[in-house]
């Protein structure tokens, strides 16, 4: 299976290498011949669009997003939340939680925990309530030729606040 990007939009597309054998015998001699052709077979582009699963868990404040599935050649490159581009290894050393997620089939999922009490995460107090917002945007390439793939998603959570009942 492979991926390809067009137009911000993710693509795959699959290819087998199948081998022909054709067998055929003279009829005086007895003999084979054998004559093999290997060719390439590859399908048409298919749409694929990924899923998000927000998870975010109120009581633990944390926001926690799944987005999946891809092809193994898809790589999560960076992640841009409310307009800071963070590496992987930034979002982790800043104590985010990101996973990359295998299936036993090859596809992969990517996963995501933001603490509420990350600088990052928009806070609005309204009426006993407290909204936490987050803007991200997932960066992911795909290896074989480095197409950009981005996908944004906009996270909310509202939470009362422990004095107001």
């Amino acid at each position: 299976m492979q991926s390809a990007v067009k137009d911000n939009e993710y693509y795959t597309s699959y290819t087998i290498a199948p081998m022909l054998e054709l067998l055929w015998a003279e009829d005086m001699t007895g003999e084979v011949t054998r004559y093999k052709v290997l060719f390439s077979i590859t399908t048409p582009l298919a749409h694929m669009q990924p899923q998000l699963i927000d998870d975010t868990v109120q009581g633990e404040h944390l926001f926690r997003v799944s987005l999946g599935t891809f092809a193994a050649d898809v790589v999560w490159w960076n992640i841009t939340l409310s307009g800071v581009v963070l590496s992987v290894a930034e979002c982790n050393a800043r104590g985010f939680n990101v996973q990359e997620l295998g299936s036993q089939n090859g596809f992969k999922t990517f996963t995501l925990q933001v603490p509420f009490t990350d600088p990052l995460v928009l806070k609005t107090n309204e009426e006993g309530t407290t909204l936490y917002s987050l803007h991200l945007v997932f960066g992911l390439h795909v290896l074989h030729d480095s197409s950009p793939l981005a996908y944004a998603v906009d996270l909310e959570s509202r939470v009362v606040d422990q004095g107001v009942l």
